[in-house]
């Protein structure tokens, strides 16, 4: 997947997850990433993100102001920073 890097840095952050760290080898098994993040995948290890926790379920208005100023889009007649 081609994303553009301004909108992976805002919206996306890396995931370990907690179960990759396990010593009980069933837990390991069952987790989606390996110790330093990387995806499980049989031909390609990407890294592994999942959205900040202020775009997850209900979604303030100050995030959505947040990410449109960050993304440059202004109301109408006004000029982006």
């Amino acid at each position: 997947m081609n994303t553009p890097s301004l909108v992976l840095k805002l919206l996306y952050e890396p995931y370990i997850d907690k179960r990759s760290k396990s010593d009980d080898v069933y837990k390991r098994r069952k987790s989606i990433t390996s110790p330093k993040g990387r995806s499980k995948g049989a031909t390609s290890q990407t890294q592994v993100r999942r959205l900040k926790p202020q775009f997850r379920g209900r979604i303030t208005p100050e995030a959505v102001l947040e990410l449109q100023e960050a993304m440059g889009i202004t109301p109408k007649n006004q000029f982006n920073k």
